[in-house]
């Protein structure tokens, strides 16, 4: 278990502007981008380690400049966004005020924080200087979109964290960034490698919308779930986390998990048809840019190949790169196992504990390492 690590000493918050002009214009959002549900701040954290090429220089400088270069070329990042009214479509307004920028300082050592492999990373509301969950009204409007903190470590690591408004980035969004932000730390000649390109318009609604007479495919995953408010739902804080690792043999061996998922495959091709993604964002301007569906909804977020454990800023690759925090939805990132260093895929879960209990033995169960006994007596307990 890692010990608990001390208070971190933060420095002076500041605002990082791009590092030349930058042009001031209004470019809207997507009508997906802009939904209800993606109107929070996301979190990650990278953890480099000790590199003794790099004794003496400052992760936190070298990271600073780098990200007041990279502004330049991703600037509506440095922008605010506003909402039209009426219809509350969210505009970012590219004034160039810039990120938020935090140096900082902590007493221990990278290893203390234990084997990193997936989220919630240890102690991670002091490694972010704007917390998930800072922002209880759910608000980005009038905020600076982007949050750095760079915490130095006793050992000669680091760790980076951000906040990014959920609204502008996703996975891979973010990686494409960081690593803007990365080639920039490095000196990479022609940097960023990979120009930005907004072309958001890609995903908007149909202008005249869609006629009513029109068959469109359904979206129950933005429809209200009957008697929701009968659910018997548990806090936060009775909640339990496990992570899961699955190899890549156990992930092609069972053949019943593979019958419990047929028709998945393509179902998900599905939604990523043009049309299906059309009357997503034709959806959201008819209905108000509705939340999707929370009660009995699981969310899944593969990041396995989002390129997040892979952001070089001259320290090498990060020895855990991905999210801070875990949420009922599960992140899959890719990782190795504990003391075989066997390639797989981490699932980390946040359950009740008596769930938590059977689903250990059900995980089991499909991949062929638990017995009848042990499951009759954890069914007895349940």
């Amino acid at each position: 278990m890692a010990r608990t690590m001390s208070s971190v000493r933060r420095g002076a918050a500041e605002l990082v502007a791009p590092a030349r002009a930058t042009p001031h214009e209004f470019k809207p959002l997507s009508d997906i981008d802009d939904q209800e549900g993606l109107r929070f701040y996301r979190s990650g954290l990278f953890l480099y380690r000790r590199r003794a090429a790099m004794d003496g220089v400052d992760p936190a400088a070298v990271l600073r400049a780098a990200l007041a270069e990279a502004l330049v070329h991703y600037y509506p990042l440095a922008g605010r966004i506003v909402e039209a009214s009426p219809g509350r479509k969210l505009l970012v307004e590219c004034t160039g005020e810039g990120a938020v920028f935090v140096a900082a300082e902590s007493g221990v050592a990278m290893d203390e924080l234990g084997e990193v492999t997936g989220p919630p990373v240890p102690r991670h509301e002091e490694l972010l200087c704007a917390a998930d969950g800072a922002y209880a009204d759910g608000g980005v409007v009038g905020r600076p979109l982007l949050y750095f903190q760079v915490t130095r470590m006793r050992c000669g690591g680091f760790v980076w964290g951000l906040q990014i408004c959920h609204c502008l980035a996703d996975a891979a969004g973010v990686a494409q960034f960081m690593t803007a932000v990365g080639e920039f730390a490095r000196g990479v000649p022609g940097a960023p490698t990979v120009k930005p390109v907004w072309a958001r318009e890609l995903l908007s609604a149909r202008r005249p919308p869609l006629p009513r007479d029109v068959a469109a495919p359904r979206h129950p995953e933005y429809e209200a779930v009957p008697d929701a408010g009968r659910d018997k739902v548990s806090h936060s804080d009775a909640l339990v986390h496990r992570p899961f690792f699955f190899s890549r043999r156990e992930i092609a061996a069972p053949a019943r998990a593979r019958a419990a998922v047929a028709g998945l495959p393509e179902l998900a091709a599905r939604a990523m048809e043009e049309g299906h993604l059309q009357s997503v964002a034709d959806l959201m301007a008819a209905r108000g840019r509705p939340r999707f569906a929370v009660a009995r909804t699981y969310v899944v977020s593969d990041l396995t190949r989002s390129g997040l454990d892979g952001v070089d800023v001259g320290w090498g690759a990060p020895a855990y790169g991905g999210p801070a925090t875990a949420t009922l939805a599960t992140f899959h990132v890719a990782g190795r196992r504990s003391g075989d260093g066997e390639e797989g895929v981490e699932v980390p879960i946040r359950l009740p504990a008596p769930a938590m209990e059977r689903m250990v033995v059900e995980v089991a169960r499909e991949l062929g390492g638990v017995d009848a006994h042990t499951e009759a007596c954890l069914a007895a307990r349940l």
